[in-house]
Parts: structure tokens; C-alpha cells; sequence
């Protein structure tokens, strides 16, 4: 079991893009490349400067001669009416430091085949810095007649020997660029939209594979929807909201919902239809209330809408406000730190805190936990699966006392919040978290190398577990097991719902995510996430599960838990990935 965290096998773990750029259907395809043919290739691209070659399927430099090695598409092969589109490509790679990949576009005659032609006079092109500055930033730049202008600037770092999937998408006033799905910059800029598309390598070697351009009839639908909200969504502390958002690349006009809930209809439609991209709310707001808002995209065709998706805003509260846990919560840790929004001219709080609902009403005074200036307030250590109430009183500068309302949270009782781990031998996660090593299913725990927990994607506390999946052979599943020992009774004090927490990687390939529940007695219950699509989810999702959906199992005698990935009721071949969990727990109803 140890040893095998010290083995290389990159290629086992690493996120393959299954299927990722294959021909949108019905789209405008103005140029595509998968490189599987060496003579096809040669006459689709102009090489600026650099030895490339296509070979195995990629496109890739022989060398790393120079800072400036360029291949754009051929002349031939691109339409300067092409104003719109958007540019997809992977890349992988393949030397460390300074050795970003490169994005040309809008790129007109004459183009540069010397790194310092960038800076020339007759320089004319924009360029997407994907990775630069020793790997940690992405920025794109214009450069025009001499002089070189950055546009954005994100933090980004690209890993060595794994693909990742590049985004480009531009139109006639915007660009934006996406790394694995996650937004680098999205800039109003077109000092000019004509020019050619290309790639360009800086001091070190990648390779490059299904190059594609295709046009404005098939921009991604998240393209086409109001994005970029202004108040940013879930604001707190909103109050007199001026809506701002970025335009869908099609949208000509704009309607603005809004609602106290997420379900927005005609009703709560808050105007006329409107080519302006703000909106000012006037009338107020409910204090501390909790609001929802959608933008609609409208087409030039006045018929044409694309929904946009739900935001939402907390307003602002002359009293303490949006507390967290939040009021009824069940999933409460056992050393909780409590923190709440403060009211407006607030100079200090009073702290109410307890286990009786009636005590803390009344301000009793084993409840009383004094004055304080801080918004957080950390009680003593807590019992599992018992209700707790509490309340802040806000002291205005004035003097004025506004007394605050009662919440409550119940606390869960941990299965495993994957934080007791260590390195050393006989406390790593994967000697707890039996995985394909042993089970001989396609798991893994546990980075190959120390630290083995997460210490970095983590929903709460310092670590998370790691969990790669690898259903490309037999078996066709991956599990990872936890055995108790002695058995776990998840029937006392009205346990009824396990609960556990989940985010998956956008360039995952699919595959169903399960939880099993085994017996003392060798009865096993099933249950499969709803959502087909959760493995490639990078948030962290909150998965609850009733134990009564674990048919025929002694929820009285728990002997295993057992988290999976595929389809074990039907296995087949599929995809690797990497899941992250954290702060699996079971949990009782909330106090009403």
C-alpha cells in the first residue's frame, strides 16, 4: 500500500479531454486540424519561424530555439470576413519555467518572424499570453505600430505534461479567453476585427491538437446569456442595487426579473424590454431579505431570448443580519465559529448563545456571552446532533440598542472530515481509504506524493480527500472504502440523512458518482447522484442523501461506506477523472 505513492505513472492519472472539440453540430466550421494527417496539415499552416512537425496525432516544435517559434493558418485557408468566431484548441506542455503557450489572432500582414518584430512598426496583432511569467499569469496584449498594450491580467498556471483545454472566444467588440472552462479575461476591445489565427511557442516545447475555428451561429450558450452581474452574485449587504451585466454576443435588447425567489416569471418582469445593460431599482428593499434576478438576452429577431441565469443579492440590514451557520441549518461542525453581517452604524454586539430557544429569547443570563466589536464568536465545543439558538443584539453609535432575531443550527455528527491525516506512515489517508490498489477497481487515493490529502481544494478545515477514477478497463468502476470497526449506529438521535460533499473537474470525463452503504450483515444499499454531469462540476456541491433511500440495509450495524464512480449495475468502458471530497457526515432534521 505505501509504496505505490512513490510509483510515476502520469499517464494514469492524467484528465484526458474525451471527445472535447469535436464538430459542433451545425456549425460554422471555418477551419479544423486534428493532425492525424502529416500531408493534409503541411497545407493548412504557414510556419513563421521554428521547426514544427506533425507526428502521433499533434502538432508539436522540434527544438527551443529562440522565444519566438509561430505557426499561423495558412492565407488560403482563412477569410478576412471572418470577424466573429471562436478558437479551441488543447495543448500540453512539455518543458517547465518560462515557456508560455501563445494564442495570435487578429493578426495582419506583415506577420512578425522575429521576436522583436512584435514591437516593430508594422506590428498589427493581438496576442494571448496563456501561461506567462514562469507560468503563473495570463495575459492578452495588442500589439499596433510599435507599441504593446496589455489588456487584462489573471493569475494562471498551466501543468506540465497534462492537456488542457484552451478558449478563445471573439467577436467584433469583445474577446474572452478560457483555460479548462475557467474565465482568464473577457475585455471590450476591437481596434480592428480582421487578421489571421495562429499559435506560437516561447522558449520551450508543447504540443498542440484539434485546432479549431468556428463561427458566431455557434458561439457557447453561456455566450449568448447576460453574464458579469453587478451587484457580483450572492452580494451581501446590497442597498439601492444599479443592476449592471455583460451582454450575451447576441443580445440587442435586455429584460430584467427580479423576485425574493430563485423562481422568476412574467410577473416579476421589472420593465420594458431595454438595449441599455443597467437597471436601477428604486423602490427599497427588505431588510436582510434574500433577492433574485435574471437577465434575458433579446435577439435582433425580437422573437429570439436566451434566458439568463438567476443571481442573487442579500439587502442590507437600521439589525444583525445573514448569519452563518445559516438559520436552520443541520449540517453544523462541533467548533463552529459563528459570524453574522453586522446593521448599519453598528459600534458593537451582544452575544446570545444556548440550547434552549426560550432562553436566549429572553436574554437569560447563562445565555449572555457579553459585548464585543468582532461579527464572529466561536462557542465551546459542541455536541453532536443537538439544536443550539442564538442571537446579536447590535448597539448603534447613537447608543440605540436594536435587539436581533432568535436563529438556531443543529449540529451533524462526522463520518470523516479528512482532517486527522497526515503523511506519516500508518495516518495517511489512502491506509484508511481503501482504494484499486486493493479492491482492484480503477480508484485512487490520495496524491502519488506527499501531501497525500488536498490541502488546496478544500470546502472547509485543510484538507479534502483526492479521489481519481480510471474506468478505461475492466472493471469499468472505480470505489474507495470505509470500513468502521466497531459497526456505527446511524439511527440514534434521529439520524436520517447522510451527507457529504463533492466537486469534480470540468475536463473529468462523465461518469456516474454513487454512495454505498454495506451492513455488518453483507446488505448493501445504492444510491446514484441525479446529475450525470457532477463529476465535471468544479464547485463544491452539497450531496444529501435519506438513509431510508439505502434499501434493506441496518442503518443500526453501518460496516462500510463506499464512494464510487461509473456504472457499476451495467459497467462499460469510459473516462478518468478526478472527484475531491470532503466533510461526509450524517445529520437529523432541523429544529422547526
Amino acid at each position: 500500500m505505501i509504496a505505490k505513492r512513490f510509483i510515476t505513472f502520469g499517464t494514469l492519472l492524467t484528465v484526458v479531454f474525451t471527445s472535447l472539440l469535436s464538430s459542433p453540430v451545425g456549425a460554422q466550421i471555418y477551419f479544423s486540424d486534428d493532425f492525424e494527417n502529416p500531408a493534409e496539415s503541411e497545407a493548412k499552416w504557414e510556419v513563421l519561424t521554428g521547426d514544427w512537425q506533425v507526428a502521433d496525432g499533434v502538432y508539436h516544435q522540434l527544438g527551443t530555439a529562440g522565444p519566438w517559434q509561430a505557426s499561423m493558418v495558412a492565407a488560403d485557408q482563412w477569410n478576412d470576413n471572418w470577424e466573429e468566431y471562436t478558437i479551441e484548441f488543447k495543448v500540453k506542455p512539455l518543458t517547465t519555467g518560462d515557456a508560455p503557450v501563445n494564442v495570435l489572432f487578429r493578426a495582419g500582414d506583415p506577420l512578425p518572424v522575429e521576436w522583436a518584430d512584435r514591437n516593430g512598426p508594422t506590428a498589427h496583432f493581438y496576442r494571448w499570453i496563456v501561461n506567462g511569467w514562469t507560468n503563473t499569469e495570463s495575459r492578452p496584449y495588442i500589439y499596433n505600430a510599435g507599441t504593446a498594450t496589455m489588456l487584462a491580467q489573471t493569475e494562471n498556471t498551466l501543468e506540465v505534461g497534462v492537456w488542457h483545454h484552451i478558449m478563445l472566444v471573439v467577436t467584433k467588440t469583445d474577446i474572452a479567453g478560457y483555460v479548462n472552462d475557467v474565465e482568464m479575461f473577457d475585455v471590450e476591445h476591437a481596434e480592428w476585427t480582421d487578421g489571421r489565427v495562429g499559435i506560437q511557442a516561447y522558449s520551450g516545447m508543447m504540443d498542440f491538437d484539434d485546432f479549431m475555428v468556428y463561427g458566431p451561429e455557434h458561439f457557447p450558450a453561456w455566450r449568448l446569456k447576460a453574464r458579469q452581474p453587478e451587484p457580483a452574485d450572492g452580494a451581501v449587504g446590497v442597498m439601492a442595487p444599479l443592476f449592471r451585466w455583460k451582454a450575451g454576443a447576441t443580445g440587442v435588447l435586455h429584460e430584467v426579473f427580479m423576485g425574493t425567489t430563485p423562481e422568476l416569471t412574467e410577473a416579476n418582469l421589472v420593465g420594458p424590454r431595454s438595449p441599455m445593460t443597467l437597471y436601477f431599482h428604486a423602490p427599497g428593499l427588505e431588510p436582510g431579505a434574500t433577492y433574485y434576478w435574471r437577465v434575458d438576452e433579446i435577439e435582433a429577431d425580437m422573437a429570439t431570448a436566451h434566458p439568463g441565469d438567476v443571481w442573487s443579492f442579500v439587502a442590507q440590514d437600521v439589525k444583525a443580519y445573514y448569519p452563518t451557520p445559516a438559520d436552520g441549518s443541520n449540517t453544523a461542525a462541533l467548533a463552529p465559529t459563528l459570524t453574522w453581517m453586522p446593521g448599519t452604524a453598528v459600534a458593537e454586539h451582544h452575544v446570545y448563545f444556548g440550547d434552549s430557544a426560550e432562553a436566549v429569547g429572553q436574554a437569560a443570563g447563562e445565555t449572555d456571552k457579553g459585548t464585543q466589536t468582532e461579527t464572529t464568536f466561536a462557542p465551546e465545543a459542541l455536541e453532536p446532533l443537538t439544536a443550539y439558538f442564538w442571537r446579536v443584539d447590535e448597539t448603534t453609535v447613537g447608543g440605540e440598542v436594536e435587539t436581533g432575531p432568535v436563529w438556531s443550527f443543529t449540529t451533524a455528527l462526522p463520518v470523516d472530515d479528512f482532517e486527522s491525516y497526515t503523511d506519516e506512515e500508518g495516518s495517511r489517508i489512502y491506509e484508511t481509504w481503501i482504494d484499486g490498489w486493493t479492491n482492484s477497481t480503477g480508484s485512487t487515493v490520495g496524491n502519488i506524493q506527499a501531501p497525500f490529502a488536498e490541502q488546496t481544494i478544500v470546502r472547509s478545515g485543510l484538507q479534502s480527500m483526492p479521489l481519481d477514477y480510471n474506468n478505461v478497463n475492466s472493471p469499468f468502476y472505480s470505489e474507495a472504502e470505509l470500513e468502521f470497526s466497531p459497526t456505527e449506529d446511524w439511527t440514534a438521535n434521529g439520524i436520517d440523512t447522510v451527507v457529504l460533499y463533492v466537486q469534480g473537474r470540468s475536463g473529468n470525463a462523465a461518469a456516474p458518482l454513487y454512495v454505498s452503504v454495506e451492513d455488518s450483515a453483507g446488505n448493501t444499499g445504492t444510491v446514484v447522484h441525479p446529475d450525470p454531469t457532477i463529476a465535471k462540476t468544479a464547485t463544491w456541491i452539497e450531496w444529501a442523501i435519506p438513509l431510508s433511500d439505502f434499501t434493506g440495509v441496518n442503518m443500526a450495524r453501518v460496516k462500510k461506506l463506499i464512494l464510487g464512480a461509473g456504472d457499476k449495475a451495467d459497467p462499460k468502458s469510459g473516462g478518468v477523472g478526478r472527484l475531491y471530497i470532503d466533510d461526509i457526515q450524517v445529520t437529523r432534521p432541523a429544529v422547526p
